[in-house]
Protein backbone atom coordinates (compact mmCIF):
# COMPACT_ATOMS: atom_id res chain seq x y z
CA UNK A 1 0.00 0.00 0.00
CA UNK A 2 1.86 3.43 -1.02
CA UNK A 3 1.12 6.17 0.88
CA UNK A 4 0.97 10.00 0.50
CA UNK A 5 2.87 11.42 2.17
CA UNK A 6 2.23 15.01 1.23
CA UNK A 7 -1.47 14.46 1.68
CA UNK A 8 -0.41 12.48 5.36
CA UNK A 9 1.11 15.75 6.20
CA UNK A 10 -1.30 18.47 5.54
CA UNK A 11 -4.28 15.64 7.12
CA UNK A 12 -2.18 16.16 10.61
CA UNK A 13 -1.04 19.79 9.83
CA UNK A 14 -4.78 20.72 9.68
CA UNK A 15 -5.64 18.53 12.77
CA UNK A 16 -3.53 20.41 14.96
CA UNK A 17 -3.98 23.73 13.61
CA UNK A 18 -7.57 24.15 12.86
CA UNK A 19 -8.90 21.39 15.61
CA UNK A 20 -6.23 20.60 18.36
CA UNK A 21 -4.39 24.19 19.39
CA UNK A 22 -7.62 26.43 18.48
CA UNK A 23 -9.39 24.08 20.87
CA UNK A 24 -6.85 24.71 23.64
CA UNK A 25 -6.47 28.05 23.09
CA UNK A 26 -10.30 28.83 23.22
CA UNK A 27 -10.66 26.41 26.25
CA UNK A 28 -7.77 25.38 28.10
CA UNK A 29 -5.66 28.82 28.46
CA UNK A 30 -6.45 30.38 32.12
CA UNK A 31 -6.11 33.63 31.56
CA UNK A 32 -7.10 34.62 35.11
CA UNK A 33 -4.95 33.12 37.44
CA UNK A 34 -2.07 32.16 34.33
CA UNK A 35 -1.12 28.70 32.69
CA UNK A 36 -3.86 25.86 31.19
CA UNK A 37 -6.79 24.37 32.68
CA UNK A 38 -5.90 21.14 32.25
CA UNK A 39 -9.78 18.77 32.84
CA UNK A 40 -12.38 19.70 30.84
CA UNK A 41 -15.22 17.58 29.12
CA UNK A 42 -15.62 16.90 25.62
CA UNK A 43 -16.90 20.25 24.50
CA UNK A 44 -14.68 22.08 27.23
CA UNK A 45 -16.27 22.60 30.69
CA UNK A 46 -14.39 23.22 33.02
CA UNK A 47 -14.38 20.31 35.39
CA UNK A 48 -11.53 21.02 38.08
CA UNK A 49 -9.26 24.48 38.48
CA UNK A 50 -5.99 21.77 40.13
CA UNK A 51 -2.85 22.22 37.77
CA UNK A 52 -0.42 19.60 38.08
CA UNK A 53 3.01 21.12 37.29
CA UNK A 54 4.28 18.91 34.69
CA UNK A 55 1.10 19.59 32.08
CA UNK A 56 1.72 23.38 33.31
CA UNK A 57 5.38 22.68 31.69
CA UNK A 58 3.96 20.86 28.79
CA UNK A 59 1.92 23.24 27.92
CA UNK A 60 4.75 25.77 27.63
CA UNK A 61 6.37 22.98 25.67
CA UNK A 62 3.66 22.31 23.31
CA UNK A 63 2.74 25.77 22.61
CA UNK A 64 6.22 26.91 21.89
CA UNK A 65 6.82 24.14 20.10
CA UNK A 66 4.23 25.17 17.68
CA UNK A 67 5.33 28.36 17.37
CA UNK A 68 9.09 26.99 16.64
CA UNK A 69 8.36 24.01 14.56
CA UNK A 70 4.80 24.76 13.19
CA UNK A 71 4.20 28.19 12.36
CA UNK A 72 4.83 31.35 13.65
CA UNK A 73 1.58 32.55 15.30
CA UNK A 74 1.81 34.96 18.05
CA UNK A 75 -0.86 33.22 19.81
CA UNK A 76 0.73 30.28 20.37
CA UNK A 77 3.52 32.22 21.64
CA UNK A 78 1.50 34.49 24.48
CA UNK A 79 -0.28 30.88 25.49
CA UNK A 80 3.16 29.54 26.15
CA UNK A 81 4.61 32.79 28.24
CA UNK A 82 1.38 32.32 29.83
CA UNK A 83 1.98 29.07 31.62
CA UNK A 84 5.52 29.72 31.75
CA UNK A 85 4.18 33.36 34.04
CA UNK A 86 2.27 30.70 36.30
CA UNK A 87 4.79 28.25 36.78
CA UNK A 88 7.67 30.81 37.75
CA UNK A 89 5.04 32.79 40.31
CA UNK A 90 4.08 29.52 41.41
CA UNK A 91 5.73 25.75 40.67
CA UNK A 92 8.66 26.20 43.37
CA UNK A 93 8.99 25.85 46.62
CA UNK A 94 11.62 27.77 48.93
CA UNK A 95 14.47 25.48 47.58
CA UNK A 96 13.94 25.83 44.40
CA UNK A 97 12.19 22.59 43.75
CA UNK A 98 9.17 21.96 41.55
CA UNK A 99 5.74 21.27 43.34
CA UNK A 100 3.61 18.31 42.00
CA UNK A 101 -0.16 20.08 42.01
CA UNK A 102 -1.26 23.51 43.20
CA UNK A 103 -5.13 24.70 42.79
CA UNK A 104 -6.06 27.06 40.28
CA UNK A 105 -4.92 30.45 41.75
CA UNK A 106 -1.21 28.59 42.29
CA UNK A 107 -1.69 27.38 45.96
CA UNK A 108 0.47 24.52 46.72
CA UNK A 109 -1.46 21.21 47.26
CA UNK A 110 1.21 19.08 46.60
CA UNK A 111 4.90 19.61 47.16
CA UNK A 112 7.84 18.29 45.69
CA UNK A 113 7.30 14.62 45.60
CA UNK A 114 8.19 14.27 41.30
CA UNK A 115 11.53 14.69 40.11
CA UNK A 116 9.26 14.37 36.04
CA UNK A 117 7.84 17.90 37.41
CA UNK A 118 11.31 19.31 37.72
CA UNK A 119 12.40 17.85 34.25
CA UNK A 120 9.02 18.43 32.66
CA UNK A 121 9.82 22.47 33.60
CA UNK A 122 13.36 21.94 32.12
CA UNK A 123 11.95 20.38 28.68
CA UNK A 124 9.52 23.20 28.36
CA UNK A 125 11.66 26.25 29.43
CA UNK A 126 14.48 24.98 27.31
CA UNK A 127 11.65 25.16 24.26
CA UNK A 128 10.51 28.65 25.37
CA UNK A 129 14.31 30.15 25.13
CA UNK A 130 14.22 29.01 21.70
CA UNK A 131 11.20 31.05 20.97
CA UNK A 132 11.25 34.07 23.43
CA UNK A 133 15.61 34.38 24.14
CA UNK A 134 14.31 34.83 27.73
CA UNK A 135 17.78 34.24 29.62
CA UNK A 136 16.17 34.42 32.94
CA UNK A 137 14.11 31.16 32.06
CA UNK A 138 16.89 29.52 30.49
CA UNK A 139 18.58 30.32 33.79
CA UNK A 140 16.10 28.23 35.99
CA UNK A 141 15.98 25.63 33.52
CA UNK A 142 19.68 25.11 33.99
CA UNK A 143 19.77 25.44 37.47
CA UNK A 144 16.89 23.64 37.77
CA UNK A 145 18.19 20.48 35.84
CA UNK A 146 21.69 20.82 38.12
CA UNK A 147 19.52 20.24 40.97
CA UNK A 148 18.02 17.72 39.26
CA UNK A 149 21.35 16.09 38.40
CA UNK A 150 22.76 15.83 42.15
CA UNK A 151 19.53 14.88 43.78
CA UNK A 152 18.59 11.26 41.69
CA UNK A 153 22.44 10.35 42.70
CA UNK A 154 21.73 10.19 46.46
CA UNK A 155 20.85 7.22 47.76
CA UNK A 156 17.33 8.69 49.85
CA UNK A 157 16.05 9.88 46.18
CA UNK A 158 12.42 8.62 46.09
CA UNK A 159 10.56 11.69 44.34
CA UNK A 160 8.65 9.67 41.52
CA UNK A 161 5.30 10.47 41.96
CA UNK A 162 2.70 9.38 40.45
CA UNK A 163 4.61 6.15 40.90
CA UNK A 164 6.48 5.25 44.55
CA UNK A 165 10.08 4.00 44.16
CA UNK A 166 10.51 1.20 46.12
CA UNK A 167 13.49 1.41 48.92
CA UNK A 168 16.62 0.20 46.98
CA UNK A 169 15.73 0.20 43.85
CA UNK A 170 16.84 1.43 40.51
CA UNK A 171 14.37 3.19 37.76
CA UNK A 172 14.46 3.17 34.57
CA UNK A 173 12.03 6.12 34.28
CA UNK A 174 14.99 8.34 35.78
CA UNK A 175 17.24 7.58 32.87
CA UNK A 176 14.57 7.88 30.35
CA UNK A 177 13.55 11.55 30.87
CA UNK A 178 17.32 13.07 31.63
CA UNK A 179 18.08 11.41 28.12
CA UNK A 180 14.57 13.28 26.35
CA UNK A 181 15.94 16.33 28.61
CA UNK A 182 19.30 16.40 28.20
CA UNK A 183 19.10 16.09 24.38
CA UNK A 184 16.86 18.94 24.02
CA UNK A 185 19.03 21.49 26.46
CA UNK A 186 22.06 19.79 24.65
CA UNK A 187 19.75 21.59 21.44
CA UNK A 188 19.54 24.69 23.29
CA UNK A 189 22.88 25.41 24.56
CA UNK A 190 24.86 23.79 22.42
CA UNK A 191 26.75 22.76 25.92
CA UNK A 192 29.35 19.90 25.30
CA UNK A 193 29.32 18.84 28.88
CA UNK A 194 25.56 17.94 27.83
CA UNK A 195 26.45 15.96 25.22
CA UNK A 196 28.54 13.68 27.62
CA UNK A 197 25.70 13.59 30.16
CA UNK A 198 23.60 12.30 27.44
CA UNK A 199 25.73 9.55 26.33
CA UNK A 200 26.25 8.08 30.08
CA UNK A 201 21.92 8.55 30.46
CA UNK A 202 21.74 6.38 27.46
CA UNK A 203 24.33 4.05 27.72
CA UNK A 204 22.86 3.32 31.53
CA UNK A 205 19.38 2.09 30.00
CA UNK A 206 21.44 -0.04 27.89
CA UNK A 207 23.58 -1.04 30.17
CA UNK A 208 21.41 -1.61 32.60
CA UNK A 209 17.56 -1.75 32.00
CA UNK A 210 17.98 -3.50 28.31
CA UNK A 211 17.02 -6.83 28.97
CA UNK A 212 18.68 -8.91 25.91
CA UNK A 213 17.03 -12.04 26.09
CA UNK A 214 14.06 -10.91 25.69
CA UNK A 215 14.59 -7.82 23.47
CA UNK A 216 12.41 -5.86 26.34
CA UNK A 217 13.70 -2.37 28.53
CA UNK A 218 13.00 -3.37 32.31
CA UNK A 219 11.30 -0.78 34.45
CA UNK A 220 12.97 -1.76 37.87
CA UNK A 221 16.49 -3.59 38.44
CA UNK A 222 17.66 -4.09 42.44
CA UNK A 223 20.35 -1.33 44.15
CA UNK A 224 23.19 -3.17 42.17
CA UNK A 225 20.95 -3.12 38.80
CA UNK A 226 20.78 -7.28 39.37
CA UNK A 227 17.72 -8.64 38.55
CA UNK A 228 14.50 -8.41 40.55
CA UNK A 229 12.33 -11.29 40.98
CA UNK A 230 8.23 -10.96 39.43
CA UNK A 231 6.21 -8.56 39.21
CA UNK A 232 8.90 -6.09 39.98
CA UNK A 233 11.54 -7.70 37.83
CA UNK A 234 9.40 -7.85 34.74
CA UNK A 235 7.41 -4.84 34.38
CA UNK A 236 8.05 -2.65 31.28
CA UNK A 237 5.97 0.47 30.42
CA UNK A 238 5.11 -0.17 26.97
CA UNK A 239 5.99 2.73 23.96
CA UNK A 240 6.83 5.84 26.00
CA UNK A 241 10.08 4.12 27.97
CA UNK A 242 11.72 2.86 24.70
CA UNK A 243 10.46 5.17 22.52
CA UNK A 244 11.81 7.93 24.53
CA UNK A 245 15.13 6.48 24.28
CA UNK A 246 15.04 5.96 20.99
CA UNK A 247 13.97 9.50 19.66
CA UNK A 248 16.69 11.28 21.69
CA UNK A 249 19.22 8.45 19.33
CA UNK A 250 18.11 9.50 16.15
CA UNK A 251 19.96 12.71 17.11
CA UNK A 252 23.12 11.18 17.02
CA UNK A 253 25.39 12.05 14.44
CA UNK A 254 28.48 9.48 13.30
CA UNK A 255 28.80 5.70 13.59
CA UNK A 256 27.38 5.37 16.87
CA UNK A 257 23.47 5.98 16.03
CA UNK A 258 22.64 3.06 14.06
CA UNK A 259 24.35 0.95 17.29
CA UNK A 260 22.17 3.08 20.03
CA UNK A 261 19.02 2.63 17.64
CA UNK A 262 18.85 -0.68 17.55
CA UNK A 263 18.46 -1.66 20.89
CA UNK A 264 14.66 0.72 21.41
CA UNK A 265 13.91 -0.51 18.24
CA UNK A 266 14.11 -4.10 19.37
CA UNK A 267 12.50 -3.74 22.53
CA UNK A 268 9.47 -2.20 20.85
CA UNK A 269 9.60 -5.56 19.28
CA UNK A 270 10.24 -7.45 22.15
CA UNK A 271 6.77 -5.93 23.78
CA UNK A 272 4.52 -6.48 21.15
CA UNK A 273 5.85 -10.37 21.11
CA UNK A 274 5.11 -10.41 25.06
CA UNK A 275 1.40 -9.18 24.26
CA UNK A 276 1.86 -5.32 23.93
CA UNK A 277 1.25 -3.65 20.59
CA UNK A 278 3.69 -2.14 18.41
CA UNK A 279 1.78 1.45 19.23
CA UNK A 280 0.82 1.62 22.03
CA UNK A 281 1.72 5.12 23.01
CA UNK A 282 -1.80 6.43 23.10
CA UNK A 283 -3.95 7.03 25.85
CA UNK A 284 -1.33 4.31 27.96
CA UNK A 285 1.36 3.99 30.13
CA UNK A 286 0.27 1.21 32.18
CA UNK A 287 2.73 -1.54 33.67
CA UNK A 288 2.69 -5.12 32.34
CA UNK A 289 4.08 -8.20 32.85
CA UNK A 290 6.45 -9.88 30.43
CA UNK A 291 4.02 -12.40 28.33
CA UNK A 292 1.54 -11.84 31.23
CA UNK A 293 -0.43 -8.76 30.25
CA UNK A 294 -1.18 -8.16 33.59
CA UNK A 295 -1.21 -4.55 36.06
CA UNK A 296 2.03 -4.08 38.37
CA UNK A 297 1.76 -0.86 39.11
CA UNK A 298 -1.25 1.16 40.39
CA UNK A 299 -1.20 5.14 39.59
CA UNK A 300 -2.58 7.70 42.07
CA UNK A 301 -6.45 8.33 41.15
CA UNK A 302 -6.47 12.12 40.13
CA UNK A 303 -10.25 12.15 38.57
CA UNK A 304 -12.28 10.79 41.10
CA UNK A 305 -13.18 8.00 38.31
CA UNK A 306 -15.11 10.04 36.10
CA UNK A 307 -14.91 9.55 32.70
CA UNK A 308 -14.42 10.89 29.41
CA UNK A 309 -12.51 13.60 31.11
CA UNK A 310 -9.86 15.40 29.37
CA UNK A 311 -7.19 15.42 31.57
CA UNK A 312 -3.94 16.59 30.25
CA UNK A 313 -2.62 14.97 33.81
CA UNK A 314 -4.34 11.59 34.17
CA UNK A 315 -4.39 10.74 30.66
CA UNK A 316 -0.97 10.31 30.42
CA UNK A 317 -1.02 6.99 32.40
CA UNK A 318 -4.51 6.21 31.89
CA UNK A 319 -5.61 2.34 31.93
CA UNK A 320 -5.70 0.75 28.38
CA UNK A 321 -8.40 -0.89 29.06
CA UNK A 322 -10.32 2.63 28.08
CA UNK A 323 -12.35 2.96 25.82
CA UNK A 324 -10.89 4.01 22.71
CA UNK A 325 -12.86 6.04 18.74
CA UNK A 326 -12.28 7.90 16.73
CA UNK A 327 -11.19 11.80 17.52
CA UNK A 328 -14.27 14.49 17.84
CA UNK A 329 -12.28 17.16 16.37
CA UNK A 330 -13.16 19.13 19.44
CA UNK A 331 -10.32 18.19 22.20
CA UNK A 332 -7.69 16.96 22.86
CA UNK A 333 -5.08 15.42 25.48
CA UNK A 334 -1.78 17.95 25.84
CA UNK A 335 0.37 14.98 27.06
CA UNK A 336 1.70 14.04 23.62
CA UNK A 337 1.00 14.58 19.93
CA UNK A 338 0.28 10.24 20.01
CA UNK A 339 -2.01 10.74 23.17
CA UNK A 340 -4.81 12.91 21.79
CA UNK A 341 -7.21 10.07 20.85
CA UNK A 342 -10.49 9.84 22.87
CA UNK A 343 -10.24 7.83 25.97
CA UNK A 344 -11.94 7.09 29.55
CA UNK A 345 -10.61 7.32 32.14
CA UNK A 346 -10.25 4.77 34.80
CA UNK A 347 -8.47 6.31 38.04
CA UNK A 348 -7.67 3.17 39.68
CA UNK A 349 -5.04 2.21 36.43
CA UNK A 350 -2.94 0.41 35.30
CA UNK A 351 -3.05 -2.57 33.15
CA UNK A 352 -3.13 -4.13 29.73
Amino acid sequence: MDIDLGKLRKTYRDLLLDGIAPFWLRHGIDREHGGVLSVMDEVGNVLSGDKYIWSQARSVWTFAALYNRVERRPEFLDAAANSVRFLMAHGRDAEGRWVYHTDRQGAVLEGPISIYSDLFAVYGFSEYYRAARDAAVLDCALKTYERVRKRIRQPDFHETAPYSLPVGRKLHGIPMIMTEVTNELLQTTGNAELERVLDASIQEILDRFLEPRRGLVLEYRDHDYSELPPPEGTAVMPATRSNRCGSSCTWRGGGETANWWAAPRRSSAGIWRSGGTPNTAGCSSASMRMGANRSFATPRKNCGGRTRKRCMHCCWRTSSRAKSGAWNGTSACMSGPSRASRCQVSGNGGSV
